[in-house]
């Protein structure tokens, strides 16, 4: 089993000042309201969902980058933590940059790994991923150490292949009927 510190890029967002964000502007912030429960993420909401350099140095901030998942790490209530996942599989081109906060970690397999960004992502989804999770959070926030040591299970790429095409047919046909209701 590999850990995921090891198979993954694990790297926590940041968190502007509060004075720095604003209704409109060039650098858009992913937050913990962004992230659907569904695995996307809405970039819609405008509301103090933009940065302001005017008001703070930009260079902190953690840019969204493709093929990439974003985790919840932190939240007013434990259960939320770890819940809300979503793959960005490509990043729109709605600003200058795009960032996420502290509140969510970004996530991406390693090429040397062996393992695939989006099967980590199903994977994350699952009881035993969520129970790993559970474990590792003190107070209301997912301890980065710990989550790093959580375990992979071992699935060879053609597996993971496998299994993304059988997920794929599923999404389709749940896509398909929700649209047909």
């Amino acid at each position: 089993m590999s850990k995921i510190g090891t198979a993954c890029e694990v790297v926590s967002g940041k968190t502007p000042a509060k004075a720095a964000y604003t209704s409109s502007g060039d650098i858009k912030i992913v937050k913990f309201r962004d992230v659907l429960e569904s695995g996307i993420v809405d970039y819609s909401n405008d509301e103090e969902g933009w940065f302001d350099s005017r008001y703070a140095d930009e260079s902190d901030l953690v840019d969204l980058m493709p093929a990439t998942i974003l985790l919840t790490n932190a939240a007013h209530s434990v259960e939320h933590i770890g819940k809300k996942v979503a793959y960005i599989q490509e990043v729109p081109n709605l600003a200058r940059r795009v960032c996420y906060v502290g509140e969510l970690t970004g996530i991406r397999a390693r090429n040397e790994s062996g393992y695939s960004t989006n099967w980590v992502f199903y994977w994350l989804q699952t009881s035993e991923a969520k129970a790993a999770i559970a474990k590792a959070v003190e107070g209301a926030h997912l301890v980065p150490r710990q989550f790093k040591r959580i375990d992979l299970p071992d699935f060879s790429p053609a597996d993971q292949t496998a299994q993304l095409a059988l997920l794929a047919l599923a999404d389709n046909a749940i896509q398909k009927a929700r649209a047909e209701l």
